[in-house]
């Protein structure tokens, strides 16, 4: 079975977006509300 590379040097950490963030950013739309997300690109 192979296992995930999982890179001990920059461990990745989730980002919520919760309903307040949402709000205080307008966000209305999926991209809106990812707009601000590390790693998150367009």
């Amino acid at each position: 079975m192979v296992q995930p590379y999982q890179n001990a040097l920059n461990p990745v950490e989730p980002t919520v977006v919760n309903r307040q963030l949402m709000d205080e950013q307008n966000a209305t739309t999926l991209p809106e509300a990812l707009k601000n997300v590390p790693g998150i690109t367009r």
